[in-house]
């Protein structure tokens, strides 16, 4: 069953798989297995490394995510915290830290960047 969806809202929606190019009215419904706790695999703005490393992808990351999105029946979203999107995940300005999820990795390898990025402590993986 759907529960979320992902809308592109811009002429062109900028997004690492380059065998596709996004356009305006693109949209997707998904499924997230717990909505309260959804995954994202960007927000917010770009941060400066992660404009630098994707450069040559296309005409290079935009400054920020140009993707809009949802879930239905997930908690509401605090429009007063600000998220920034960088190479190994996510951070908002309330302190917040999440490891990209990627759909194109091998099962696994989110949970290895997981570990590995919390270093043993207690950070949540998902948004």
């Amino acid at each position: 069953p759907c529960n979320s969806w992902v809308f592109c809202p811009l002429p062109i929606c900028w997004g690492l798989d380059t065998g596709w190019n996004h356009t305006f009215g693109e949209c997707w419904l998904k499924f997230q297995p717990d909505p309260t706790h959804a995954l994202y695999g960007q927000r917010g703005a770009y941060t400066p490394e992660y404009q630098h490393k994707y450069r040559y992808i296309r005409t290079g990351a935009p400054s920020h995510v140009p993707w809009t999105g949802g879930i239905i029946g997930g908690p509401p979203v605090d429009t007063t915290v600000s998220w920034t999107t960088g190479i190994e995940g996510m951070k908002s300005s309330r302190g917040d830290e999440l490891t990209n999820w990627r759909a194109w990795e091998a099962p696994g390898e989110y949970e290895k960047r997981l570990a590995k990025r919390r270093g043993g402590g207690k950070r949540r993986g998902r948004g």
